[in-house]
C-alpha cells in the first residue's frame, strides 16, 4: 500500500514538472510576443513596428514582410515608410516623356507622334502644339498630317490673276465697229475699237503706237534732284493700280525712281515730272535673279494708286505659246542710232523655237539660258532695244476685246546696231504667276 502511494506521488510530481516545462515554453513565450506588439523593428533598410499582418497597411503584394519574432508569423515588421516597388526608382519630372519619343499621340483631330519642338515640321505659327506628357514641354504631339492654316485655303496659281483680269476688263471702254481681220482676238463677226483705237491686223515690223493703244504701258526713270538730271531706266506694265511689272536687271530704286503712266509721249523733263508721274515706293526683285539674267523679273510698288483710266494688263497663267505665233512688244527705248523718239513704239515679232534660240546664244555668245523660264521672239530688221527692257511682250486677249495678255518681259538681246539676227530673249510670265500674285494680291 505504501509502495502504491509513492508511485502516485511520483507520477504527480512528473506531471507537475511537465506542466511547468510546457508553461515556461509556451505561456511565457506568448507573453514575450505580446510584449513586442508595436515594438520597433527593422525591415531591410526601413524602420517598422510589430503589427498583425491584417493591420499592416503597405504594399504587401510587392514586398515579403518579415516576422517580428521567429516561430510566430501572426506579427510582422510593418514598415513605417511606403515600401519601394522592386526593380524601380523614383523618376524625375519629364522622364516618362523622354522615354517616349516617336510614340503615337493625338493632337486635336489629327494623329501625331512625340517629337521635340525643333524637329516638328508643321505650321508652328498657326497652331499651339500640345505636350506629349504633362510636366515636360520639350516633347510635343507633332501632327502627321499637314496642319491646316485657319481661315484660309491654298489658292491655285493663276486663280487670282484671272479673277482680276475680268474685273479690269470691265472698266475698259469699247464700242463695236465693222469687221477688221485680225490674227489674235475674239472670234466674232465684229471687231472692237477701244478708246478710239481699233484692234488692227498684226504685221511684222515696227511703228509708233497710238494714244491709249496700250494703256497699261509705263516708263520708269531715275531723277537726280541735285543735278536736275533724268536717266532712263526701263519699261514696265501696269498689273494693278499699285504695281508695275518689270525686269530685275533694271536700275530701279525706291529712293529716286519714278513711273510715267497714262501717256504715249513726252517732250521734256518738266513735262515728264509734272504730268502722269508716280513715285516708286518699294522694289521686289525675284530672289533667284542672277547676273546671267535668270529669273529676270521684278515688281515695283507705287506710292499712290493709279486712276481707273490706267487699265492694267492681264497676265498669262499658262496659255500655249507656239512657234511662229505673232506677238507685240512695246517700249520707249532707243533705236539703232541710240536716240529716243520720246514716243511709245510697237513691234510685231514671231515666236521662234526656244531650243534653236538657246543653241545660237551658246554658239555665238557662250550664254546659257533656261528654256522653261524664257521665250524667244524675232523679226528681220526689227527688234526691241536696250531702253525697252522690262516692257511687255503681249498678245490680244482671247475673250476681252479691249485687253491684252502679257506673256513675257523684255529681258535681253543683241545690241540693236549689231544686226546679228539673234532673237530677243523674254522672261516668260506664267512660271512666276504665283510669286506675282503673292505680292500684288496677297491672300
Amino acid at each position: 500500500m505504501r509502495t502504491v502511494q509513492i508511485s502516485i506521488l511520483t507520477i504527480s510530481a512528473l506531471l507537475l514538472f511537465v506542466a511547468l516545462i510546457l508553461y515556461l515554453s509556451f505561456g511565457a513565450g506568448r507573453d514575450e510576443t505580446q510584449l513586442n506588439l508595436n515594438a520597433t523593428c527593422k525591415h531591410e533598410n526601413l524602420t517598422g513596428i510589430c503589427k498583425s499582418k491584417d493591420e499592416c497597411v503597405t504594399n504587401i503584394t510587392s514586398v515579403i514582410l518579415e516576422s517580428c519574432n521567429e516561430g510566430d508569423p501572426s506579427l510582422v515588421c510593418c514598415p513605417l515608410e511606403k515600401a519601394p516597388i522592386p526593380n524601380s526608382h523614383k523618376r524625375t519630372p519629364g522622364e516618362k516623356a523622354k522615354e517616349k519619343p516617336n510614340a503615337t499621340c493625338k493632337h486635336g483631330n489629327l494623329t501625331g507622334i512625340c517629337k521635340s519642338k525643333d524637329k516638328c515640321e508643321t505650321n508652328l505659327t498657326s497652331v499651339i502644339l500640345e505636350s506629349c506628357n504633362e510636366g515636360d514641354p520639350s516633347l510635343v504631339c507633332c501632327p502627321l498630317e499637314e496642319t491646316p492654316i485657319p481661315n484660309s485655303h491654298k489658292r491655285t496659281p493663276g486663280e487670282k490673276a484671272k479673277e482680276m483680269c475680268m474685273i479690269y476688263g470691265k472698266t475698259a471702254n469699247y464700242r463695236r465697229a465693222p469687221l477688221f481681220p485680225h490674227i489674235i482676238g475674239p472670234s466674232s463677226g465684229e471687231d472692237f475699237i477701244c478708246d478710239q483705237v481699233k484692234r488692227e491686223p498684226l504685221r511684222i515690223g515696227g511703228d509708233t503706237a497710238k494714244e491709249k493703244e496700250f494703256p497699261h504701258m509705263a516708263l520708269i526713270f531715275n531723277y537726280d534732284a541735285e543735278l536736275g538730271k533724268i536717266s532712263w531706266s526701263c519699261g514696265g506694265s501696269i498689273v494693278s493700280p499699285e504695281f508695275i511689272l518689270g525686269a530685275a536687271h533694271c536700275p530701279v530704286s525706291k529712293h529716286f525712281s519714278y513711273a510715267m503712266v497714262g501717256t504715249n509721249a513726252f517732250k521734256d523733263t518738266v513735262e515728264l515730272l509734272e504730268n502722269n508721274t508716280v513715285e516708286i515706293s518699294d522694289v521686289f526683285i525675284h530672289p533667284d535673279f542672277n547676273n546671267n539674267h535668270d529669273n529676270d523679273i521684278a515688281l515695283f510698288k507705287l506710292s499712290t494708286k493709279l486712276k481707273a483710266s490706267e487699265i492694267p494688263i492681264c497676265l498669262d497663267t499658262g496659255s500655249s505659246i507656239s512657234n511662229n505665233m505673232m506677238v507685240i512688244a512695246t517700249g520707249f527705248g532707243i533705236n539703232e542710232r541710240q536716240i529716243s523718239k520720246g514716243i511709245l513704239q510697237k513691234v510685231i515679232l514671231n515666236i521662234v523655237d526656244a531650243e534653236l534660240c538657246a543653241a545660237e546664244y551658246e554658239r555665238l555668245l557662250q550664254h546659257q539660258m533656261h528654256l522653261e523660264h524664257t521665250v524667244c521672239a524675232y523679226a528681220e530688221d526689227t527688234d526691241t532695244c536696250q531702253g525697252d527692257s522690262g516692257g511687255p511682250l503681249q498678245i490680244y486677249h482671247s475673250e476681252l476685246p479691249c485687253m491684252y495678255t502679257q506673256i513675257g518681259i523684255i529681258s535681253y538681246g543683241p545690241n540693236c546696231s549689231l544686226r546679228t539676227n539673234l532673237p530677243g530673249v523674254y522672261t516668260k510670265v506664267s512660271p512666276y504667276i504665283g510669286w506675282i500674285e503673292d505680292i500684288v494680291w496677297p491672300a
